[in-house]
């Protein structure tokens, strides 16, 4: 399955949102920057999951070496 877990320093509450964006690689093309779309999964106080869906093949995307950046909200 094409995800990352991410964890942050612990709070009482989790985020009230998560936003993810994609970081387009050196190495990748326009194509390859556009298909991918991140979907936050997962939030709790101490972390969240972030899951990659390919906009080309409709799946996960599973073995693809993707950056992203994110900002949590509190």
């Amino acid at each position: 399955m094409g995800a990352a877990s991410v964890r942050f320093t612990k709070h009482k509450t989790k985020p009230k949102a998560v936003l993810v964006t994609r970081v387009r690689n050196s190495q990748d093309g326009d194509d390859r920057a556009r298909i991918f779309n991140p979907i936050v999964w997962d939030i709790t106080a101490t972390e969240f999951q972030v899951r990659f869906w390919r906009l080309d093949t409709h799946n996960w995307a599973e073995s693809w070496p993707l950056t992203f950046s994110y900002l949590a909200i509190w």
